[in-house]
């Protein structure tokens, strides 16, 4: 199972992450000239060697434009695909959350104008019929939709166990579960990925995630450096550096819940090749 770090970073450095164990990096275009594009696809040729096994995943950002208000062509969108496709090692369809139909013209306009192989989404209050219809057609998508909405443990795990109803009638298949992080869910349903803003996005915000005996957990830096007597995370340390700390600690207990995740799959027997 692949765990992608998602979010774009305020001064943060890709390359010291990478040495922290980060392997998997989700990027979006809606952010296109923020600096983990750069690094991670449109200048990766004047960089070292990406660490072996990564794997670089190219969101089309429909949940930015969903809550931004933002405009994302599918023409440019592929286009930029097209240019880039040697750093890219997946790539979603341009989704248009909310709009199953839009969705799907998008998906066909990728695959048939530009010969592309995009990865479809099927969104949470979409028809059950629609995800029939990519288990049918692909053996690769997404289950969306969910983080621009307050959707608590109860009502996504109702909806998940619906979908995995479905696709478990046509497994296997790999099934990215987009913003789908919980350890509960991971533990319950057979992803082949997911990704999750906390690596980043929390440690901007103060907190730190520590793997210990099983359970991933996450806890102000004030709270974790007195657990774990470690002041290289607190906001108090004059040269600046807490931050990237934070995001190293990250890294690393993101890296051991992936391998937790991953071998608790293969001891029921859930292996992907990749």
């Amino acid at each position: 199972m692949k765990l992608f770090v998602a979010g774009e970073c305020q001064d943060g450095d890709e390359e010291t992450w990478c040495r922290a164990g980060l392997r998997n990096r989700l990027v979006t275009f809606a952010y296109k000239r923020g600096s983990p594009m750069k690094w991670w696809v449109t200048e990766r040729s004047t960089h070292k060697p990406l660490p072996e096994s990564c794997d670089v995943f190219l969101d089309c950002g429909a949940f930015s434009a969903h809550t931004q208000g933002l405009h994302i062509d599918v023409h440019e969108y592929s286009e930029f695909i097209k240019r880039h496709q040697v750093s890219i090692d997946r790539y979603a369809a341009l989704d248009v959350i909310g709009n199953m139909n839009e969705t799907k013209t998008n998906t066909e306009i990728m695959e048939n104008e530009y010969g592309l192989s995009p990865m479809p989404t099927f969104h949470r209050g979409s028809k059950w019929t629609e995800l029939e219809r990519l288990c049918e057609q692909y053996q690769a998508f997404a289950l969306g939709g969910i983080a621009s909405e307050h959707v608590g443990q109860r009502m996504l795990r109702k909806w998940l166990d619906g979908c995995f109803a479905i696709i478990q009638k046509a497994w296997p298949k790999r099934v990215h579960g987009f913003g789908i992080a919980s350890q509960w869910a991971l533990e319950r349903y057979p992803f082949f990925s997911t990704d999750s803003t906390n690596v980043i996005i929390g440690g901007g915000l103060g907190r730190v995630m520590r793997w210990n005996k099983g359970k991933l957990g996450t806890s102000h830096w004030t709270q974790d450096s007195r657990d774990h007597l470690e002041r290289s995370v607190m906001d108090t340390q004059l040269n600046g550096s807490a931050y990237v700390q934070r995001i190293r600690a990250n890294c690393e207990a993101q890296v051991l819940f992936e391998k937790y995740i991953t071998d608790a799959w293969t001891g029921k027997g859930v292996v992907f090749d990749s």
